[in-house]
């Protein structure tokens, strides 16, 4: 968290006051930029984009049913470009 360049960190499943938390301590801990997506699975229908007005956040809804399997197209979609990197 001091060295890296950039940090995407996922999370699966959080209220709006929990990831506020979440973002208040890693902007503390996290020495270069960073993101976070949260995924929350909900009674929607495909990929759904919700806009909570926190710093550095993008919030998610995937449909809850079989999480594991039914939405890997979701993921899948959502991941597609981003680059993991040893350095």
């Amino acid at each position: 968290m001091e060295t890296s360049k950039r940090i995407l960190f996922v999370r699966t499943e959080g209220t709006f006051e929990e990831v506020l938390e979440l973002e208040s301590i890693l902007s503390k801990m996290v020495k270069h930029d960073f993101r976070i997506l949260i995924v929350n699975h909900t009674d929607v229908s495909g990929l759904t984009e919700k806009n909570w007005p926190i710093e550095r956040v993008s919030v998610v809804e995937l449909p809850n049913r079989d999480i594991w399997n039914a939405n890997d197209h979701f993921w899948k979609m959502m991941f597609d470009g981003v680059q993991l990197s040893g350095k």
